[in-house]
């Protein structure tokens, strides 16, 4: 994986991990020296023109040198392509070259470098190459030079179109595959430019990165931010950068400010190493706080709760404190009574001005939550709304009221349109209170004739005389439009008369008038006007008293608010 910003990772191939050379378990890549390689991304960024450098740390674990071929950067069979890096055959000498692009392998198709250096097997060695020109190319091992001697007459590099592979190179034609390197490799990097000899040097002497604390104070006490944490990089390759509690990495290695608790300091060196140090910060004057009781508050609103807590010195002791809650007015006492509910900070200070916190919340006991489910009016007028109240806290034993009508189960019907104000009150008094509207925009069928209290089967009572009483009663038909000022037509389909003999007990029922329809007629609410003057000018089909003008005369001074439901 490519450990840089790059983000040129390669495709591995039967590659296992073992113990780098610090003994980090799974860190280091292991070649069986048969099938493992990881080839490069085919890109033009990982083939570029000379100068070129390459970093790595390498364990042998063979002495053949058909397991010693460690990388090509342009790999493709029985062409002599990309820079390598191999041993000589005979010498087990570290060697560098590149091909030209010839179709075979020998000194006129490459230019390279012999190291004096010898290959020690088994033993984990520091390579640094720098490929500058022809006859301009350097081989570090464990931080020297030891020199070499240049070899081949090829020409310029070329690089096939083929990706390069880490693990394996070519350099025999016909049937003979590439040799594989067995052994371990670790840190490998890859330059685009030439590294100079100090620093070929400084990543040869290079240790594991790790971190120093130098200074580790604690604050004064809790809640000072007096304490700082110190660090150096020690190790790896600077400038290192640093970084606190996943704070954004930095050059400044001193952390200032700090308060009691755990903290974790990362340092990260220029190649993107990392080592990590914790620390936790303890003030000798720290201090515990106890909670000792919390009484809730009756219901919302109402000052009836309280809370009581205790301090605690580290050692167990009990010293002089005070208590706020607002962090300005102190008690010497860690009762606090007659608070509403809430959420409430408690401040506690010790005899050294040492202050600490803790959250406390003071709830109500029974106050209720109320909802409803809610049922419109089948229409504009009507009465058949209603309201199902519900208590949503669990809570038993509650009054539900709207206006002056109050249940224990919540319901309320015959309604109409409008909006109602429900409380809810539990059995300790708390109150809770919501607003419900009901609405219908249908209009109702107008159900009104003459006056409001004069429908189908409704009449007009009369007690004019002493002994007698008369009742008029009228039918009207069910077919009728609705206008503002109601307007009926054919409104009377009979007309009965009633007579009520008071001296008898008697009733006698006798038709007045039949038959009779008015023609579209605008009767007012309340005015007869117009009925009563066509009744003058009706004669009845029959003689059913003597007194019929009296009748006439009386329905012409009845008043409407005489107009009764019998």
């Amino acid at each position: 994986m490519d450990q840089s910003i790059n983000d040129n990772d390669g495709s591995p191939n039967n590659i296992t991990y073992v113990e780098d050379r610090f003994g980090n378990d799974n860190s280091a890549a292991l070649f069986n020296g048969e099938d493992s390689f990881i080839d490069l991304p085919n890109i033009d960024e990982l083939k570029p023109d000379m100068p070129v450098s390459f970093s790595f740390w390498v364990r042998y674990d063979s002495d053949s040198h058909e397991d010693r071929a460690l990388f090509n950067t342009s790999l493709e069979e029985n062409v002599s392509s990309g820079i390598y890096f191999t041993s000589g055959a005979s010498t087990g000498q570290l060697a560098v070259g590149f091909g030209d692009g010839s179709e075979f392998y020998s000194a006129s198709s490459r230019r390279g470098l012999g190291s004096n250096a010898i290959i020690e097997t088994g033993e984990w060695m520091h390579i640094v190459i720098v490929v500058s020109a022809t006859l301009d190319m350097k081989i570090y091992v464990n931080c020297e030079d030891p020199g070499g001697t240049y070899s081949g007459t090829g020409g310029a590099l070329y690089y096939s179109p083929q990706p390069g592979s880490i693990g394996r190179h070519d350099q025999n034609t016909g049937n003979v595959l590439s040799y594989y390197f067995e052994g371990a490799l670790d840190d490998f990097r890859y330059y685009n430019r030439a590294l100079t000899e100090e620093e070929a040097l400084l990543l040869c002497a290079t240790t594991e990165l790790e971190i120093d604390v130098l200074v580790a104070s604690p604050p004064s006490c809790k809640n000072f931010t007096d304490g700082i944490i110190e660090v150096v990089g020690v190790g790896g390759i600077p400038p290192y950068e640093y970084s606190i509690n996943d704070s954004p990495f930095g050059s400044n290695n001193i952390f200032e400010g700090l308060d009691v608790g755990s903290y974790d300091v990362i340092v990260r060196d220029s190649q993107g190493d990392e080592a990590e140090a914790s620390r936790i910060l303890e003030s000798e004057d720290e201090f515990e706080i106890e909670l000792i009781n919390i009484s809730d508050s009756a219901c919302s609103g109402v000052p009836s709760g309280s809370l009581e807590v205790q301090a605690i010195s580290s050692n167990g002791e009990i010293e002089e404190f005070t208590y706020s809650l607002d962090a300005i007015t102190y008690q010497e006492s860690g009762l606090f009574d007659n608070l509403e509910s809430g959420l409430y900070t408690v401040v506690v200070q010790n005899s050294e001005g040492c202050i600490q916190e803790i959250n406390l919340s003071i709830t109500n006991l029974d106050a209720p939550q109320i909802s409803s489910v809610d049922v419109d009016p089948s229409c504009a007028t009507a009465e058949d709304g209603s309201i199902l109240v519900l208590e949503d806290n669990g809570l038993s034993d509650v009054v539900y009221s709207i206006g002056n009508v109050s249940n224990s189960d919540g319901v309320f019907d015959n309604l109409n349109a409008g909006q109602y104000s429900i409380i809810a009150t539990s059995s300790n008094g708390c109150e809770t209170s919501i607003d419900v509207v009901l609405s219908s925009d249908v209009p109702c069928e107008e159900d009104e004739v003459l006056c409001p209290l004069l429908q189908n089967r409704v009449g007009m009572q009369i007690n004019k005389w002493e002994n007698e009483t008369y009742t008029i009663r009228f039918n009207y038909r069910s077919s009728i439009d609705h206008l503002e000022s109601c307007e009926y037509d054919k409104l009377f389909e009979m007309i009965y008369f009633h007579l009520v003999t008071k001296s008898t007990n008697s009733i006698t029922t006798h038709v007045l008038f039949e038959d009779y329809c008015l023609d579209m007629e605008t009767i007012s609410k309340g005015d007869y006007t117009p009925l009563t003057e066509k009744l003058q000018s009706i004669e009845p089909s029959f003689d059913i008293i003597e007194d019929i003008d009296n009748i006439r005369s009386f329905i012409l001074s009845v008043d409407s608010g005489e107009c009764i439901k019998i």
